[in-house]
């Protein structure tokens, strides 16, 4: 839900707070470089072009319903074990 650029931030400083030699996905890495940060460029992980804000908005709000449904399903299932 955020853009890329700030998850490479956020990314960088977890590695430097861990003093974990390992730095963020150069994939990540060169989608920022490109410009390429997700909704508020139209292109990131995913092609957003062509699509209003709100009809990108509407189709996560989609997914994160689904995700949230099979979650529930899945915790009953997990009461019944």
């Amino acid at each position: 839900m955020v853009g890329l650029d700030v998850v490479l931030g956020a990314s960088r400083q977890i590695f430097k707070t861990l003093n974990n030699s390992t730095e963020p996905s150069p994939i990540l890495a060169e989608k920022v470089t490109r410009g390429e940060l997700g909704i508020k460029s139209g292109r990131g992980w995913f092609d957003y072009k062509g699509k209003s804000t709100a009809e990108i908005l509407d189709d996560q709000n989609r997914r994160l319903l689904r995700q949230l449904a099979l979650f529930k399903s899945l915790d009953k299932g997990i009461g019944q074990i």
